[in-house]
């Protein structure tokens, strides 16, 4: 799950698609750039329902520093970070399929260089 996605009109959020590198004031300008509570909540949503459906979807929520950390994985990755208030502060994804063009990974803002301690896992098989 993006951190920052579009919505579908029915109040859900559709991850989007970026290319490359960007920054985080760019990529916000052109998405709806949800904040760590609203991403939290989805990825705990998500599990229970991949959980229901034997899908595969495993996520950790950490701290790296001052920021907090969403990591998801489904068919690819992501790793997102928060500032203190719950701004988006930096993304990285991998996808297994190209996002756009030929891209197989997107950046946005300039990630931490620590590892996440990771504070609450979820996961299906």
């Amino acid at each position: 799950m993006l951190a920052c996605s579009a919505s579908s009109g029915a109040g859900a959020s559709v991850p989007t698609q970026a290319c490359g590198h960007e920054t985080v004031e760019a990529y916000c300008a052109q998405h709806t750039c949800e904040t760590f509570d609203q991403v939290a909540e989805a990825v705990r949503r998500q599990d229970k329902e991949a959980i229901a459906t034997n899908a595969m979807f495993r996520y950790a929520i950490g701290t790296c520093g001052s920021y907090r950390t969403i990591d998801t994985q489904t068919m690819g990755m992501s790793r997102t970070f928060y500032d203190a208030s719950g701004r988006l502060a930096a993304m990285d994804a991998v996808a297994d399929a190209p996002m756009c063009g030929n891209e197989m990974s997107m950046s946005v803002g300039t990630a931490p260089k620590c590892e996440p301690t990771i504070i609450e896992r979820g996961g299906a098989p």
